[in-house]
C-alpha cells in the first residue's frame, strides 16, 4: 500500500508514504519486502528521477535514504539497486545543477 501511495499525483501523500519508506526501509526486513514487490525499486526509481524542473528535493532526499537502506543490507538487495540502474541516477542527482538536489544526495 505504501509504495502505491508513493505514486499518487498527490504531493502531501507522496512526501508523507515517501518519508514513511524512508524510515521503515531503517530495517533490514522491510528493505526485503520493498525490493521483492515488483513495483518497489520503480517507485525508488519515480522519487529519484524527475525532469530537472519537476524535480523536487524533498521527494529526492526520501528516495535517496531508502536506497542506502537497502545498500545497507548489501549482498543480493544491492546487486538489485545496481542492475535497476539506481547507481546512474544518484550520479545524476550529484551533477543536478540544482543546489537543493545536491545537497539532498550528499546528506549522506
Amino acid at each position: 500500500m505504501m509504495i502505491m501511495l508513493c505514486d499518487v499525483e498527490d504531493y502531501e501523500t507522496r512526501r508523507a508514504a515517501s518519508g514513511a519508506l524512508a524510515v521503515l526501509t531503517s530495517h533490514p526486513d522491510a528493505c526485503r519486502l520493498l525490493v521483492g514487490d515488483s513495483r518497489g525499486l520503480d517507485m525508488v526509481i519515480g522519487l529519484l528521477f524527475g525532469e530537472e524542473e519537476d524535480a523536487n528535493p524533498e521527494l529526492i532526499h526520501r528516495g535517496v535514504e531508502i536506497c542506502k537502506n537497502i545498500a545497507a543490507v548489501g549482498g543480493a538487495l544491492a546487486q538489485r539497486l545496481e542492475a535497476a540502474g539506481v547507481v546512474g541516477l544518484l550520479r545524476k542527482c550529484a551533477l543536478s545543477p540544482i543546489k537543493e538536489i545536491q545537497s539532498a544526495l550528499l546528506k549522506h
